[in-house]
């Protein structure tokens, strides 16, 4: 998480979203939503799209995991210290 090393004491407002390259969201996007006719982008592809999103639901358990491990660290090392935060 390269962000958060930009995070220290005196930050007061962290907005995250984790866990989507993790998850592989974005194969998940070009497999299931990019039109069939656009190749260039990996046009859609059924197959894929299960494959991918059945892969997503079997690691999710360890993806959370390592999503929660990363807010823990980043609250614990980066933002201690301030009561604002």
């Amino acid at each position: 998480m390269p962000q958060a090393d930009s995070v220290d004491k005196s930050t007061d407002l962290v907005l995250m979203a984790m866990g989507g390259n993790d998850a592989r969201f974005a194969d998940i996007i070009l497999s299931c939503f990019v039109p069939v006719g656009l190749p260039q982008y990996g046009g859609g592809n059924g197959n894929d799209c299960k494959a991918r999103i059945e892969w997503a639901g079997a690691n999710l358990s360890e993806i959370m995991k390592d999503v929660e491990g990363n807010i823990e660290r980043l609250l614990s090392e980066k933002m201690s210290g301030n009561p604002s935060s």
